[in-house]
C-alpha cells in the first residue's frame, strides 16, 4: 500500500517545481539529440543561405556589395526571425495543450522546458512575452534584413529597434526567473547553464552588437547632416 501511494504521488513529468500539475503531459518520442539536431540544423542552414545570398549583387547597381558584418547581420536576423515566428509562434498558439502534443515543435518545447517549466503551464508573462516576440519582433527582423540588402534608409532604425526589443525581453525573462529563485528550472547543469543561460545569452550578445552598429551609423549620419547644414548656413551668411 505504501509503495502504491508513493508511486501515485510522483509527478508524471520531468519539470520543476516537482509539484507542477500537468495531467495531459505525454513524454517525448524523440531524444534530446534528435530534437536539438532537428531544430538547430534548419536554423543554421537558413543563416548560412542568407549569408551566402546576401553577398550577391544588390537590386540597386549603384550600391556596393554588402560588407561581411552586414551579411552576418542579415544572417542573424533571418535565423532569429525563423525562431521567433515558427517556434515561438507555435508556443503562443498551442501553449494550453503543448505538454501533451507530439508534433516536432511541441517536443522541442518539451525538451527546452526542462530549463524553464513556464512553457508547459501557460505562464501569463511567458505567453505575452513570446506573443510580442513572435508576431512583432519576428516580422521586423525580416524587414530589417531586407532593408539592409536593399540599402534602405530605414535599415539602421529597424535593426536598432528590434535589437533593443530582444535585449529588453531577455532581461525581463532572466530577471523573472532569478526572482523566482530558479524554481522553474531543473538544477542539472545542462538544463540551467546551457539551455537557460548560455543559449538565451546569444540574444543579448548579438543584438547588442547590432544595436551598437546601428546607433553609431545613425549618430554619424546625424553628425554629417548637421555639418552640412552648418556649412550651408555659413556659406549663405558670407
Amino acid at each position: 500500500m505504501a509503495s502504491t501511494v508513493t508511486e501515485s504521488a510522483l509527478p508524471n513529468h520531468p519539470y520543476y517545481p516537482r509539484d507542477t500539475l500537468l495531467p495531459h503531459y505525454v513524454p517525448n518520442s524523440y531524444s534530446a539529440i534528435e530534437v536539438v539536431t532537428g531544430f538547430g540544423l534548419p536554423v543554421v542552414l537558413a543563416a548560412v543561405a542568407t549569408f551566402v545570398l546576401s553577398g550577391s549583387k544588390r537590386p540597386d547597381s549603384r550600391l556596393r556589395r554588402l560588407s561581411t558584418a552586414d551579411r552576418f547581420a542579415c544572417a542573424w536576423l533571418i535565423a532569429t526571425a525563423s525562431i521567433h515566428m515558427f517556434l515561438e509562434g507555435y508556443f503562443v498558439v498551442t501553449n494550453r495543450t503543448i505538454a501533451g502534443d507530439m508534433t516536432f515543435l511541441a517536443q522541442t518545447w518539451k525538451e527546452y522546458a526542462k530549463s524553464d517549466s513556464r512553457y508547459m503551464r501557460s505562464d501569463l508573462f511567458t505567453v505575452c512575452m513570446e506573443g510580442v516576440t513572435a508576431f512583432i519582433e519576428g516580422p521586423v527582423c525580416v524587414l530589417a534584413a531586407l532593408a539592409i540588402f536593399k540599402g534602405s534608409p530605414h535599415r539602421h532604425l529597424l535593426q536598432l529597434s528590434v535589437s533593443i526589443g530582444q535585449v529588453y525581453g531577455l532581461v525581463l525573462y532572466y530577471l523573472t526567473e532569478v526572482f523566482a529563485e530558479k524554481s522553474n528550472s531543473d538544477p542539472y547543469w545542462l538544463y540551467y547553464w546551457v539551455y537557460f543561460v548560455a543559449v538565451n545569452f546569444i540574444w543579448a550578445a548579438v543584438p547588442t552588437w547590432i544595436a551598437t552598429r546601428a546607433w553609431c551609423a545613425m549618430s554619424a549620419a546625424v553628425a554629417a547632416s548637421d555639418e552640412r547644414e552648418l556649412a550651408l548656413r555659413t556659406k549663405k551668411g558670407q
